[in-house]
């Protein structure tokens, strides 16, 4: 083949190369996004009777989730333990070695000092040619009898270290136990669930493969949901930092005793609604309850609010549904695990502390402490 035909060759190579690396990525994305779309409108088709049985086993799901996120827990915890047990036993055996060569120097000065008994320090003391001398060798005993009695005192110091020491080893060993024993415990919890599930679609019969089906498209769905959740907080997070509300949306009040303020729902839900990309939060503030729910990804959340670090106020869920479907609370801290809700008080509330917050009708009330 001349230069010209391989010249060719090559062009339609690479050209084919570029086809197929920018038009398949989009066509697999595509799917993805078409796949996601049409879990959730099958979700939302399905019977009240339908939806109790799914639910049932969504349930099933979610505890089996959060049994095996506490066995890696539990395993991982079990490997630190493990560390530093070796590391204590290393500590201890090098104590132990000092302890001894300690304790065998000791002997030696007892064994000299019962040799020569006192009457040799006496006759020491009482040939003395001068009152210098006799100064000088009173100042060699007294300090023999000093450093004896800290060899003593240092030796039993160590020993009672060693002691405690040891005690601790114990301690974390038991630990260790314990821990291995709630290991076992959620592994045979684990393994009771699946049985149940399996027992359960047994019984649904014919249907089983039905129910099976809807299943896997909820704990699909809530996958993408725990995938995108983290992104959609992250959102939040900067629409608040860049300064989309004022000092004014924070409606700060000075009286004689104390200042407040308060954040209105209907205007978070508006700063959220003009600057989200992605699905959108919605705030709903009840007396002593607040709401926050992804409509478009029928997710509902309930909970309160907790002051933190004095500058900022967490969002903490107590309960929540998908797709009306009861969240297990493994399910809630598996949603917030990368990061949590925050509404963030800096600016209005400059050096000052946030010392509480109350949910009320329509929106929340914070107070700031004076010092």
């Amino acid at each position: 083949m001349n230069c010209g035909g391989i010249k060719r060759v090559l062009k339609v190579f690479i050209s084919l190369f570029l086809i197929l690396f920018l038009v398949f990525p989009h066509i697999s994305s595509g799917e993805q996004t078409e796949t996601v779309s049409g879990l959730e409108e099958s979700l939302e088709q399905i019977t009240d009777d339908e939806k109790a049985i799914v639910e049932e086993l969504f349930i099933l799901s979610q505890e089996i989730e959060g049994m095996i996120r506490e066995e890696e827990e539990i395993g991982e915890e079990i490997e630190l333990l493990q560390n530093d047990i070796l590391s204590l036993e290393e500590l201890i055996g090098e104590r132990q070695e000092k302890y001894d060569q300690d304790l065998e120097i000791l002997k030696k000065v007892l064994v000299s000092y019962q040799r020569r008994g006192p009457a040799t320090f006496i006759e020491t003391l009482l040939d003395s040619k001068n009152i210098k001398e006799f100064i000088r060798n009173v100042n060699i005993i007294r300090e023999l009898a000093h450093n004896t009695g800290e060899l003593l005192n240092s030796l039993e110091e160590e020993k009672m270290q060693l002691v405690q020491e040891k005690d601790k080893l114990n301690e974390k060993q038991n630990m260790l136990n314990s821990r291995r024993q709630d290991l076992q415990v959620a592994i045979a919890n684990k393994i009771r669930l699946k049985n149940e599930q399996e027992a359960y679609l047994d019984s649904l019969k014919e249907k089983r493969q039905y129910f099976e089906q809807q299943l896997k498209s909820m704990e699909l769905v809530w996958e993408d949901l725990k995938r995108l959740f983290p992104q959609i907080i992250e959102e939040y997070t900067m629409i608040v930092n860049q300064g989309y509300f004022t000092v004014e949306d924070f409606n700060i009040k000075i009286g004689l005793t104390s200042i407040k303020g308060a954040m209105y729902d209907d205007r978070i839900n508006e700063v959220l609604e003009k600057h989200s990309k992605l699905p959108k939060l919605k705030f709903e503030f009840l007396p002593g309850n607040a709401r926050v729910e992804i409509p478009e990804k029928k997710l509902k959340l309930s909970g309160t609010f907790a002051v933190v670090e004095g500058k900022a106020l967490k969002f903490e869920p107590m309960e929540g549904t998908f797709y009306d479907m009861f969240l297990e609370p493994s399910s809630l801290r598996e949603l917030f695990r990368e990061g949590y809700l925050l509404i963030d008080l800096t600016d209005p509330v400059g050096s000052f502390t946030v010392k509480s917050v109350e949910i009320k009708d329509g929106y929340i009330e914070f107070e700031i402490s004076f010092f």
